[in-house]
């Protein structure tokens, strides 16, 4: 009785050593296309018509099909401050505006560049913000990142500062916010 509760043991493993094998295999698929690679911006808040930046067209390129259309050209975006963002929230000085993100529910995420320390940009807005009357909902820090989430009224803020990707020794800020809407009733 023991043997056989031993092999059936042994089997069930043997199963299972064969399905993670299995399911594990990468055989027959195709390696997933590259990133597309993302247009950079001059540093300052916006674009001008005759700036060099304005001066580069990015493309986009379609799907390869037998009757693929070619290139087609881009305008390039103007990057502004979205006219609601809020009045009294800072832009910590030598931040330069990276892109604007129109997000569900009236929301936006505007993102900043920024060469200062995470912990001197953190401090900032924190200090900054609770002086102004925002009350401060949650909040994490460590050297490379951190996290603030400020409510005044039914204005809701969030302050996100992480490593820029591209170049560690800058910081990439996120300023999301939006208008909580009341609950509705059942």
């Amino acid at each position: 009785m023991e043997n056989s509760m031993r092999r059936q043991a042994y089997r069930l493993a043997h199963l299972l050593l064969l399905a993670m094998t299995v399911s594990s295999c990468t055989c027959g698929t195709e390696a997933p296309p590259p990133p597309v690679a993302l247009p950079t911006r001059q540093l300052g808040f916006q674009t001008t018509p005759g700036s060099a930046a304005a001066k580069r067209t990015p493309t986009v390129a379609s799907a390869p099909t037998a009757t693929s259309a070619p290139l087609v050209s881009a305008t390039p975006a103007v990057v502004a401050l979205p006219a609601d963002f809020p009045k009294d929230i800072a832009i910590m000085e030598g931040s330069t505006l990276a892109g604007v993100q129109k997000l569900g529910g009236g929301a936006h995420n505007v993102l900043f560049n920024s060469t200062a320390d995470s912990p001197q940009i953190f401090n900032f807005y924190k200090d900054d913000l609770k002086q102004k009357g925002h009350e401060i909902t949650q909040q994490y820090q460590t050297t490379s990142q951190s996290f603030l989430s400020f409510k005044k009224g039914n204005l809701v803020t969030n302050v996100v500062v992480a490593k820029d990707p591209k170049d560690p020794k800058n910081q990439v800020v996120a300023i999301m916010y939006y208008e909580e809407q009341p609950a509705e009733d059942f």
